[in-house]
């Protein structure tokens, strides 16, 4: 009985066994399938159940092994992919799999070095778009207490406020009114003087989506906001004073300016990406360079504006000036709408002067002459595609206006201010004393120094008519 059952018992072991051995080389066989099919991770799943079934088979664990490598490789790469492609969050995914799956003594450096390359980026990206509307507090900024016993934030404190891009501005701090930002508060950068040029250098720190100013704060001093990439800014009326610089190397594309602001600083929206600003009307003059390097098309110049400093609109794509009638603007300096798409410009009555040796108020930027659009030697239109020019009767003194128009119409020439060489149709006063060209001076004298307009054709001046000028003008301007 003993016997039978003993025989029982290595009989149901060896059925068992043979079925166990059965299903790990079942098993086998499908992680082969998957291995060819490249399903490495079914192929790890089915060797690992065949190693259950049969933990002494001695060919499963180098099978798994390689299951596992080219599961590894295959992750690896897929990672790669993601990453080139942008896609950091599925990138660090995949090459924290792949470390999961890598057998024991398989070298993970490659693999640990990108995992942390592409965490990097992804953090960095994460804290560069992520938007916190919680508000600034007094312990976000250094501060003083000015003239008026109220408070100038002098410095913007960023640490520990990573990823805030919506900059509120506020408006008490201890309780006390903000009044005035000052110098540099918020700069991400500054202007520094290398290799005899003035250039921008931008330093570490957030970009801004947005900025808000309050209603209490009248004056933002100097590079208050330089370099910060702001999208949006939100002024309002009760500024005053907009310093030099203060937010310049920006992206703003339109700006409504405050209504009670006087100067526009030298540089003060330098290079940003502004289509349209409207000049407010107490405004008396623009600083030098404040607006050059935008993308302004069309621009009004407002009543109580006296003054136009050196590049202050140079670089954009300003087709349309319209002036003032009011005759209170006497002064334009060198390449104040140079670089521009002008074809026709009639200068205001009353401007008295053109000046070529303007923009002083940019300081080592002036004496540097580094600044493209403050070329101290440039006329006050140079590089527009100017076809027809009249200038005022009121000009007395000054230096050059453009270059190279072919229809000019000026009562009273000064010598030098435009370079009449080029002039085709020169529409002037009597008595007139210039030194243009030979055929043309002796063709004026020759007519008793009248005035009148004055066609070249070809080589020979002649007199025409107001329906000549006309004509010609209309073809030409069209």
């Amino acid at each position: 009985m003993t016997k039978r059952i003993i025989l029982t018992a290595l009989l149901v072991c060896l059925v068992f066994g043979t079925a166990m051995a059965q299903r790990a080389r079942d098993h086998i066989a499908q992680g082969r399938e998957h291995m060819q099919a490249q399903r490495f991770e079914e192929a790890i799943t089915s060797f690992q159940a065949a190693l259950q079934l049969e933990p002494r088979n001695k060919e499963v664990p180098s099978l798994l092994l390689q299951a596992q490598e080219r599961r590894v490789e295959q992750l690896y790469n897929n990672a790669q992919a993601l990453q080139r492609q942008g896609n950091l969050a599925e990138a660090v995914e995949q090459y924290n799999l792949a470390l999961k799956t890598a057998p024991s003594g398989y070298n993970t450096r490659a693999i640990e070095r990108s995992r942390q390359e592409a965490q990097t980026a992804l953090d960095r990206h994460n804290l560069t778009t992520r938007r916190i509307t919680e508000p600034l507090t007094d312990n976000d900024f250094e501060y003083i207490q000015n003239r008026q016993g109220k408070i100038t934030i002098t410095r913007y404190l960023e640490k520990g406020r990573v990823g805030i891009r919506d900059i509120i501005v506020p408006a008490q701090i201890q309780g006390i009114d903000v009044t005035e930002i000052g110098e540099s508060a918020f700069a991400r950068g500054s202007y520094q003087v290398s290799d005899f040029r003035f250039t921008f250098i931008p330093r570490g720190g957030e970009v801004f989506e947005s900025v808000t100013i309050p209603p209490t704060i009248t004056i933002i001093g100097q590079f208050a906001f330089l370099g910060r990439e702001i999208k949006t800014l939100n002024l309002h009326d009760n500024i005053t004073t907009i310093g030099s610089g203060a937010f310049a190397e920006n992206k703003i594309a339109a700006v409504a300016l405050p209504a009670n602001l006087r100067t526009i600083n030298a540089i003060a929206f330098c290079n940003n990406q502004i289509t349209t600003v409207i000049i407010p009307s107490g405004v008396t003059a623009i600083g030098s360079a404040a607006f050059a390097r935008n993308s302004l098309t069309e621009i009004t110049i407002p009543d109580n504006v006296t003054r136009i400093n050196a590049g202050a609109f140079a670089r954009n794509r300003i087709n349309k000036i319209t002036f003032s009638n009011s005759g209170k603007l006497t002064t334009l300096e060198n390449t104040a709408f140079a670089n521009n798409q002008m074809t026709s410009l009639v200068l205001p009555e009353g401007l008295t002067e053109i000046i070529t040796d303007g923009g002083k108020e940019l300081g080592d930027m002036y004496r540097l002459s580094s600044l493209a659009e403050v070329n101290r030697e440039g006329g006050a239109f140079d590089s527009n595609p100017l076809v027809y020019l009249k200038i005022p009767s009121t000009i007395r003194r000054g230096g050059r206006i453009a270059n190279r128009v072919p229809i000019v119409e000026w009562e009273k020439p000064i010598a030098g201010m435009v370079f009449l060489g080029n002039a085709e149709v020169l529409k002037i006063g009597a008595d007139v004393n210039l030194n243009i060209e030979t055929s043309f001076n002796n063709f004026y004298n020759s007519q008793g120094k009248k005035a009148g307009i004055y066609i070249k054709r070809g080589t020979i001046w002649s007199l025409g008519t107001q329906e000549d000028f006309d004509a010609i003008l209309a073809e030409r301007t069209k």
